[in-house]
């Protein structure tokens, strides 16, 4: 399954900056209809949002324990966007479990 780019930009800030896209100018459709026209993928929106704003990863460590600046990458981007659309996936099952288990109780 495919985000739309303003969902995966979104979700790559969130996870590794701790911001989201209403922080930025990417919350805008004729920025991010810009970018896509340009052929500009999420992972190098979000990577030029963070080199402008010099933002630090929160979801690795750097040294010391500090958060690191290392560029988000494709494959990363990948895997972030799978893990997020995993917990979504179980978050909607189990919420469909507990209707189920309320609607059977209350008969």
């Amino acid at each position: 399954m495919k985000l739309p780019f303003a969902q995966t930009v979104d979700t790559l800030l969130t996870h590794c900056f701790g911001i989201s896209i209403l922080d930025t100018n990417l919350c805008e459709e004729e920025c991010v209809a810009s970018l896509i026209d340009a052929g500009i993928t999420p992972t190098d929106a979000v990577n030029a949002i963070a080199d402008k704003h010099d933002l630090c990863r929160l979801d690795i460590k750097g040294m010391f324990g500090v958060p690191g600046c290392k560029e988000l990458s494709e494959e990363e981007s990948e895997d972030i966007i799978t893990n997020w659309l995993d917990l979504l996936c179980r978050q909607e099952l189990d919420a469909a479990y507990s209707l189920q288990f309320i609607l059977s109780s209350s008969t």
